[in-house]
């Protein structure tokens, strides 16, 4: 079981919550919702329930510039720095919509120590054609209702 995170340590520039009909917010998803590969995927393309998630979302931010935004982790304040000061690891995921205004939803995940031969400590020290090789990220968009 690992260690709890204190999650008040931690925020963004949009705020979590857990209601279901809150907006301009966020919340964490039940691992379980999502589908990943299953080890016999190869012979018989099953996918399983994704299960419990490895690392804590404790912050998001969402950003709108002139310019990219890159070294968000860099920013003074960021959950990156507050978990880092607390002897966490901290995975920044900055995902980044280029146009003429620059838009990056930033996520900050955070665990207390990462196990010593796991593929998440692999992927922390792999270089990028390992980390893009592993790293997919599973979309899920909400329903909308249509109200005509």
């Amino acid at each position: 079981m690992k260690d709890q995170i204190d999650l008040t340590l931690f925020f963004g520039n949009l705020k979590r919550n857990d209601n279901e009909s809150a907006r301009n917010c966020w919340r964490i998803s039940v691992g379980n919702n999502f589908k990943v590969r299953g080890k016999s995927f190869c012979r018989d393309k099953s996918k399983v329930p994704a299960g419990k998630h490895l690392l804590d979302l404790v912050a998001v931010d969402w950003f709108k510039d002139t310019k990219r935004m890159d070294h968000v982790a860099r920013r003074r304040g960021c959950a990156a720095k507050v978990a880092s000061e607390k002897g966490l690891f901290c995975l920044v995921v900055n995902v980044q919509v280029p146009a003429s205004t620059h838009y990056s939803m930033v996520f900050y995940f955070v665990t207390t120590k990462l196990v010593s031969g796991s593929l998440l400590q692999r992927f922390v020290d792999g270089d990028d054609e390992f980390r893009n090789s592993r790293l997919k990220l599973i979309p899920s968009v909400p329903k909308v209702l249509n109200s005509t």
